[in-house]
């Protein structure tokens, strides 16, 4: 015989409480492993119509609607930068409403596009919520009217962030709040001017096949209030005349030995091909960081410095002028940036600074390293006059047959290259304010030519302690080290001498 137990109220109390927490357990992993019963494809792509459940198509998304691009007519957004609109006009093509005689910046109106046509929502959080303000949802929020060819009407809101920085976005048709991935909202955050297209001037032109057609650059030129003296470049004639002999069959070299452009103004020097390569085309469809105002008004310009510029910028090409005049600079978040026009577009930019380093540069990193850039066999005489000494020398022939003379007398052609060499060596090292040195040259050397009548002359003027200023044909071109005046001195005494010439210093 069983006897029974009386439990106490307490123990009875314990016993349920475990059976429950049991029950609990039991449900939570029914649910959880429990096989889902997968929904219907519902997915609304390609329909125009605000989904009414949270299907989720097979890539995971919930296609709270979706259009096809053509169907956008018209996107209203409010947001920190105001209010505006971009209407359609034609096919893939839409303007900002009030600025019409613009060109816009496809790039930014294809992303609008991609995000007014579809809303892949990752999350469904709720309906008919009471408290949006939990999500950010509030009178400050950006919101967003889209238009359709259907005639329909959708008007978001934009909430705040999730840690994961997605997007809370309420739809008003259907009263629902989604949570969209980062990235669908970047389109309704911009200025409307951020819809522009900010390049301040034409690109390049492209063929048929895409390449670039080659403006041909043949002049730039800088002046401003804020340039001591105006910077010219310029195509260099002779560049031009030996491209025209190698096409004519006249040189069957092949090879450009000139550069390609000139400086004319501060000085006259060649300029470096490496240094200045594709610098000729840097201002053609040079984008801005902004712009300031789209119509501007005499006082916009007076206030931005544009009335009497600080630097104006002209790219004259074969079918081209390119102005670009900039203004005051300023300062946004510690970077610099210019005020700036141009004669291709009409509101006032502001634009990188760094984007307009050239005139305020040392030029000498752009010279060519060498003075004169003359072939050996070019040259009819070389003529040193060193003090009260004048040397000259005469060549004739080219290559293997180079014969050089002195004085009536054939000399070793081997050291007379040597010595050319060393010639060759008169590198501009330092930067000089034309003018400032005067008096006569201690060395100078003069250079005529067996097809052309130009003369060039190269002078060694003392200017400071160890320096001498380099100056081409009446152009003060920059400094040089003492030393090499020297070694070039010596090479000339040790040529004549029969001795080794050196051929660096």
């Amino acid at each position: 015989m069983i006897k029974k137990v009386k439990l106490s109220k307490r123990v009875k109390t314990i016993i349920a409480a475990a059976l429950a927490l049991v029950l609990l357990v039991g449900a939570v992993f029914a649910i959880e492993f429990w096989p889902e019963k997968k929904p219907e494809t519902t997915s609304s792509i390609g329909t125009s119509s605000v989904e009414s459940d949270e299907v989720k198509d097979d890539i995971g998304y919930i296609n709270v609607f979706s259009y096809k691009e053509k169907q956008v007519r018209d996107v209203t957004i409010k947001n920190e930068h105001g209010a505006y609109t971009l209407k359609y006009v034609k096919e893939k093509t839409f303007q900002l409403e009030g600025a019409e005689e613009f060109v816009m910046n496809e790039t930014a109106v294809g992303s609008l596009l991609d995000s007014a046509k579809e809303l892949p929502a990752i999350k469904f959080i709720g309906e008919d919520i009471e408290n949006l303000e939990l999500y950010e949802i509030n009178d400050k929020s950006i919101t967003i009217e889209l238009n359709y060819d259907t005639g329909e009407r959708l008007n978001l809101i934009l909430g705040g962030l999730n840690s994961a920085g997605s997007r809370y976005v309420y739809c008003k048709q259907n009263k629902k709040l989604y949570l969209v991935e980062s990235g669908w909202d970047d389109p309704f955050e911009k200025k409307p001017l951020g819809y522009l297209d900010m390049s301040i001037s034409d690109g390049i032109a492209e063929d048929e096949e895409g390449n670039e057609v080659d403006p041909n650059v043949t002049k730039i030129s800088y002046t401003g209030t804020e340039l001591k003296n105006p910077i010219v470049i310029e195509q260099n004639p002779e560049y031009i005349a030996e491209l025209k002999d190698i096409e004519e069959g006249k040189d069957v070299s092949g090879t450009v030995n000139k550069t390609q452009f000139v400086f004319t103004s501060p000085m006259r020097a060649d300029i470096s091909d490496d240094a200045f390569v594709g610098l000729q085309n840097q201002y053609f469809g040079l984008g801005a960081y902004d712009i300031y105002s789209l119509n501007p008004t005499s006082a916009d310009k007076k206030k931005c410095g544009l009335a009497k510029p600080l630097v104006t910028i002209e790219v004259t090409a074969t079918k081209r002028n390119l102005k670009i005049h900039l203004g005051k600079m300023l300062e946004i978040d510690g970077a610099f940036y210019y005020y700036a026009m141009t004669n291709e577009r009409k509101p006032i930019f502001i634009v990188d600074a760094n984007d307009f380093t050239f005139f305020d540069e040392d030029l000498i990193k752009y010279m060519s390293a060498i003075v004169v850039n003359v072939m050996i066999d070019e040259i009819k005489t070389l003529t040193f006059d060193i003090g009260d000494k004048k040397y000259v020398f005469e060549s004739s022939g080219e290559g293997e047959d180079l014969v050089v003379r002195w004085d009536g007398k054939k000399m070793s052609t081997e050291e007379y290259r040597d010595l050319y060499t060393l010639v060759m060596l008169t590198y501009c090292e330092e930067s000089v304010e034309p003018g400032k040195y005067k008096g006569d040259a201690d060395v100078k050397i003069t250079y005529t030519y067996r097809e052309r009548e130009k003369v060039d002359v190269i002078e060694y003027v003392k200017a400071e302690t160890r320096k001498y200023l380099i100056r081409l044909n009446g152009s003060d071109l920059a400094l040089v080290r003492s030393k090499y005046v020297d070694t070039l001195c010596y090479g000339v005494e040790a040529y004549i001498s029969g001795k080794d010439v050196p051929s660096d210093y």
